[in-house]
This record gives structure tokens, sequence and C-alpha cells, in this order.
């Protein structure tokens, strides 16, 4: 979770096209936590000093980006303070001073009047936010002012005629939507685990399959330390597959980890499951926990759209030891998409296959524009690795 303040020069600078910058804004605005503002001058500057203010304001409004909350008035005058002071010292990379005022100039006193970029500056340094700039040397001279500088100010800007339906366009605004939705960073959300069983429950299964009372202690401190590792596991699979897998099915349907879960109980001391023998995957032979005779493990995790829960125990026999084996699998409910982005995906997917259907019955310059309009909001919302778009 982070804190971004931006400057004004990135709403204008992603309306003179910009691709790289609105993309830039769009993951900041997905990824649960962040707060994303725009300075208090800032919006001045494109809101109440600019020719296109309200459509600024329109993008800002429907954006969710509004000014921050108070600041304090202390932090804020220390910084204006230290930047009065601030001499340049090029030859040790030391900038000037930031400027104070600018815009246009007043009538009567000939003086720039508008906050310029010391109060941005400010501003940031008072809510501990990131600054946003894509002024080069107004990020250094902040830096020196102890401001936190954006990594998306390293994104270079370009050049172009300042148009904010353009802005709209890269943003990803849908005609007549009366709220804009950024589109779903998959890779910055992860995996979230709506149904474990957690220990007590796949204790309470296994235990059924004990009768000694050290095993069955033993057995449940192990699963107590190894679910920590079962959670990490789920949370690390692909969720780019968990999430293609989550658009393919109906209503209803689910997605699941799939978790086997092994416990090896033996009196010849400490037994790992060799990987040939017990099939367990590579990526989880350091996934386990012994205490005493009994060794638990996680055996492997796979991603499905069953809910599976089976157990079976097996007995071994060599020379040197015994040993017995419960093998069980449990199924984790997960998910990269909420319950309201898949009813939105089903409700364009709808409407998508209606489209395309009308069009291949009777084509029409007019259907070819609806067909594309909502392919194009499924891409601006779900991305363009969708299985309805191949």
């Amino acid at each position: 979770m982070a804190v971004i303040i931006i400057d004004a020069n990135v709403i204008r600078n992603i309306a003179q096209g910009n691709a790289a910058l609105a993309e830039a804004l769009i993951e900041l605005m997905a990824v649960p936590g962040n707060r994303v503002y725009i300075a208090t001058a800032a919006f001045d500057e494109v809101v109440k000093g600019s020719a296109h203010g309200h459509q600024y304001r329109a993008i800002l409004d429907e954006m969710g980006i509004h000014t921050p909350p108070p600041t304090s008035m202390r932090d804020r005058v220390n910084v204006l303070n230290r930047n009065i002071h601030q001499i340049p010292q090029p030859a040790q990379g030391v900038p000037g001073p930031m400027p104070e005022y600018g815009g246009r100039r007043d009538p009567v006193t000939r003086l720039k009047t508008r906050p310029a970029d010391v109060f941005v500056a400010a501003e940031a340094r008072a809510l501990n936010a990131e600054l946003w700039t894509q002024d080069t040397q107004f990020a250094r001279q902040a830096a020196q002012q102890g401001v936190k500088i954006s990594p998306q100010s390293n994104i270079p800007s370009v050049g172009g005629v300042e148009d904010p339906s353009v802005a709209r366009k890269l943003l990803g605004f849908r005609d007549g939507a009366k709220v804009w939705k950024p589109r779903i960073n998959i890779k910055v959300r992860g995996i979230a685990i709506l149904r474990g069983l957690g220990v007590a429950v796949i204790f309470a299964i296994i235990g059924g399959w004990l009768e000694e009372r050290m095993i069955n202690a033993d057995t449940k401190e192990g699963l107590e330390d190894l679910e920590p590792q079962i959670n990490e596991a789920v949370r690390n699979l692909d969720q780019a597959e968990v999430a293609r897998l989550q658009l393919r099915l109906e209503q209803g349907e689910k997605v699941y980890a799939n978790v086997e879960i092994r416990v090896l109980i033996t009196e010849a001391g400490e037994f790992l499951f060799p990987q040939a023998k017990w099939g367990v995957n590579p990526k989880y032979l350091d996934t386990y926990e012994k205490n005493g005779f009994v060794t638990v493990r996680l055996a492997d995790v796979k991603i499905g759209s069953k809910d599976i829960r089976t157990q079976k125990e097996a007995s071994y026999s060599a020379p040197n030891f015994g040993a017995r084996v419960i093998t069980m699998v449990e199924s984790y409910q997960i998910a990269v998409y909420s319950e309201d982005e898949m009813e939105e995906f089903r409700d364009l997917s709808e409407a998508y296959f209606k489209a395309k259907r009308h069009y291949e019955m009777n084509p029409s310059a007019a259907k070819v524009q609806q067909v594309n309009k909502l392919r194009e909001e499924i891409v601006n919302r779900f991305g363009s690795d969708v299985w309805i778009l191949a």
C-alpha cells in the first residue's frame, strides 16, 4: 500500500497521448489500499487555471482522485523555510530552490500568484507521500527537501497537443459509463483464499486414523507448524492460471487449490519421503514438519474446478523400518476476481456473444461497431488474454 500525490503534469501529459503514464496510473489505482491524490496546487492548475478545466475535473472526479486531506502546517512550513535557504551547488549536484509561485502575472502587481512547485512538495512531505511528477528538475529539488519521489516519475514524457478526450481513452473510460473502473491487475492482486479447512478440521479428519495418543499429539503439532507453509504455497500459485480458469466457469462454479498432505508414521527415526517413491512435487520437497515419530509433508498443490476430499492409508515395511502413510487431499477455494467482477464479466460476455451473433446473421457497419466496442470494454477491464476473445 502506498500514498501517492500526482503533479499537474502527470494528467496533462496523459492528455498529450502518454500511454505509459496512463497504464502506470491505472496500475496504481488498481492496487488495493493505494491512495492516489492530486496535489492541491496541481488541482488548481489543471482545473481552475486551464481551458480544459471542466474536462479534467470530470476525469479526476470519476477516477476518485481528489486533493489530499488537511496536513500539518508545521510540516509544510518546514519545507517552505528550507527551500528559501536552499543554495544551489552544481558541482555537488545540489539543485537550487523550487519556485514558489507560477502562472500568469497579475495585471496590476505584475506578480505571479498561483502556488507552484514548492507547495506541491510541501504537501507531499507533510503527508509522507510519494510525489509523482514528470518534471525531472522539480523531482531533484523536492528530493533535496526530503520528499519521496515515486518510481513512476522516471517514465519519459511525450510531446503533443493537450486533449482531455485522449486522456479519457487512454485511461479506459467507457462511453456512457457512470463509474470509471480500472483494468484489473492480477499481478499485484494475488490469490485470495476464500475457504480453507485449517489445521483443526484437517486434524479432526486425520485423527480418526490415529489411535496412539503420542502419535496424535505429534500429528497435530506437525499440522499446526505446516499450515503457514500450506497457505503460502496456495497464494504462490500462478495467478494468471487461476484467473483464466475463473473466467471459464459457469455461475456458481468455483476454483480450488487441491492440497495433498501426507502424514508418515514410523518408529525408525526420521524418515523423509524420497521423491521417486512417494511422488512428491519437487517444488515442495522442503515443505514438511518433523515431530517425534511423525513427519507431516505437503506433497502437492494443484489448481482445479472440483471440490475434492479424499483420505487413504498405506503401510510399508523394510528390513530396518516399518511405516504408515496417511494421504489426504483437501480443497481450498481460491479466487483472483471478486464475485462482483465475475458478474460484470458474465454480463459483458453475454452482450458480446449476442452482438456477434446478430452481426453474423445480418452484417452491418453499426453491428461491427457494437462488437468492437464490447470487445474493447472486455480488454480494458480484464485484458486481452480472455478465452471469449480467442
